[in-house]
């Protein structure tokens, strides 16, 4: 499986863009469904503010690293409208 992962191994992602955002800057969240200290079922693992390339205006990439076992969400919001997610993907960490 694509989205199942191993505890400490490399995430990597890739976020895809179909239109320029005006500020190009992204808020990228991963939360943990079911966390130890969870709010309403989730609890916030990562976050990072990306400015997106001039040279690369519609897509951004790196990784993530997580050593607890557990399924999460990664959510992807514009600094333009940061109530709109505009791209969402599931995945798993698993021994």
């Amino acid at each position: 499986n694509t989205n199942v992962f191993k505890p400490g191994e490399r995430v990597y992602y890739l976020i895809t863009l179909p239109k320029k955002v005006k500020t190009q800057m992204l808020l990228v969240q991963v939360l943990k469904i079911g966390g130890e200290g969870e709010r309403l079922g989730y609890e916030l693992a990562w976050g990072k503010r990306v400015k997106l390339r001039t040279e690369q205006p519609h897509y951004f990439s790196d990784y993530v690293v997580f050593n607890s076992a557990g399924a999460y969400a990664m959510r992807v919001y514009s600094r333009d409208k940061p109530t709109k997610v505009l791209t969402s993907a599931y995945f798993y960490v698993r021994n």
